[in-house]
């Protein structure tokens, strides 16, 4: 068997479509037309649900990850509040070593902040 350039031995003959088959073959078209249609219309709608979907589970997401993070705050604030009474109390008890304390940590910061200096 030779080859031509651009021509083959074995090419089936092909016969002109009749009428009848060229409508058909256009029937088939728009009914797949139609089909690709109806396809894409459920394919917008559930990327759009989808979208909806992890959007809201994103704000689900955020305002819980908030609350806790408001829970965490008063938790934190309760007890900054709960030693700040803790110190008032030792303070009012013992009055004398928390001035001497006081006095300690003020030479001690500015011994350090004066060797800085040099």
């Amino acid at each position: 068997m030779t080859m031509n350039a651009g021509t083959s031995t074995n090419k089936p003959s092909e016969s002109p479509m009749t009428s009848g088959e060229a409508q058909a073959a256009m029937s088939e078209l728009r009914s797949d037309l139609a089909d690709l249609r109806a396809d894409l219309k459920t394919l917008r709608l559930d990327a759009q649900h989808l979208a909806r979907s992890t959007a809201r589970t994103g704000m689900d997401f955020v305002s819980d990850t908030a609350e806790r993070a408001r829970g965490a705050a008063r938790d934190a604030a309760g007890q900054a509040q709960e030693i700040h009474h803790s110190f008032e109390d030792r303070i009012r008890r013992q009055p004398t070593a928390s001035v001497l304390v006081a006095m300690g940590v003020g030479a001690l910061a500015a011994r350090l902040l004066a060797g800085r200096r040099r």
